[in-house]
Parts: C-alpha cells; structure tokens; sequence
C-alpha cells in the first residue's frame, strides 16, 4: 500500500509540473498563479502548495527535470563515433527535444530574462550553457582531430544553431502550428538546413 500510495504521490507531483510548465510558459510565469495551477490539475491550492510550497519551487523543479532530459540526450551520443557524427547526432537530438518539449525550451529561455531569483536564473544560465558548452567542445576538438576546417568561431556557429531554432520554434507558434507532428515535419527541413551550413562553415559533409 505505501508503494502504490508513493507512486500515487509522484505521478500527482509529475502532472502538476506538467501543467505549470505549459502554464508557465504559454501565460508567462508572472501571468500565473498557484490557484490558476490547481484549477487545471485539478487540485486545491493548499495541495499543490503542500508539494512545492510556492511557484520558484516549482519552477527550480521544471529546471531541474530540463536538466537531467539534457543529461540524457548527451548521453545518446556514442562516445567513440567521429566527431561529425557526433556533431549531427547532438543538433538531431537538439531539435527532437524542442519539439517533444517546447514548452520546455521556451520556458527555459524565459526564465533568462524574467524577474526571478537570482539562484533561479543562475540555473537557467548554467543549462543553456551545457548546451553551448557541449557543442563547442565538439567543435574544437574536432578541428584539432581534422574533422573540421574553419576559422570560425565555435561561438558563433552555436549561435547560428540556436537561433534558427529557436526562430524554427517561434515560427510554428506564430503560424499556431504548435502541434509535435508539425514541429517535427518542419523541423527536418531545419535539420538539413542546419547540417547543410554548418557542412559549409565546417569544410566537410554532414548531409
């Protein structure tokens, strides 16, 4: 009985998390309340307070979920495989996660820039900076290998990754094309179109 009341517990925990990342991240993190939360779980606000005791907690624990999914995905990239396989496994598995998890991502960039505690932005900071991170390494050592052949800042190239993206992303919401499947039809056409610039920046191949 007390497995099944724990299981019972963290899926309640699970689904609010949901709903407030949606909420958080469509209405603006400001825009919405505990009350807002529990009306959709649906559960009273005092419960939902019991499990995060207010709306930072809730937004450190999304951060944190966001972070172990990056962990995870970093994970997927076979560690012995070349470094342009490496580089086109990393930017697949980049645009597959923003589409199974927009709301996330958007979230995620938001948090950046609203008016938050400091710890919680500084968190924010330190996930976008895995990313940017992983790709740089991937990019310089990839140089220093002979897999790529540029005077390009890695820098640079990461932000020309993210920011078709993210405007990839923004695009789907203006056009209210939010669905998974249609992010993921369009984002094929962005991964090529990725891996066809940076095959050009790079001075190899990763079509």
């Amino acid at each position: 009985m007390k497995n099944k009341l724990n299981c019972n517990v963290d899926n309640r925990r699970e689904f609010v998390l949901q709903v407030a990342k949606e909420m958080f991240s469509i209405n603006g993190f400001h825009n919405t309340s505990i009350r807002d939360i529990a009306g959709v779980v649906p559960m009273n606000t005092s419960m939902v307070s019991y499990y995060f005791q207010n709306k930072e907690n809730l937004l450190v624990q999304i951060l944190d979920n966001i972070q172990k999914d990056i962990l995870e995905i970093f994970a997927t990239i076979k560690p012995h495989a070349d470094y342009k396989e490496k580089l086109k496994a990393f930017i697949k598995c980049c645009i597959d996660y923003s589409c199974s998890s927009a709301n996330g991502v958007r979230l995620l960039f938001q948090t950046l820039v609203i008016d938050v505690s400091e710890p919680i932005v500084n968190k924010a900071r330190e996930i976008v900076a895995m990313f940017q991170n992983f790709f740089v390494d991937l990019i310089d050592k990839g140089k220093i290998e002979g897999s790529f052949f540029t005077n390009e800042s890695s820098n640079i190239l990461y932000n020309f990754v993210l920011g078709t993206i993210n405007n990839a992303l923004q695009c789907l919401e203006i056009k209210n094309l939010k669905s998974e499947n249609n992010c993921r039809l369009m984002m094929q056409e962005i991964n090529l179109f990725i891996n066809k610039g940076l095959s050009y920046y790079l001075g190899c191949d990763l079509t």
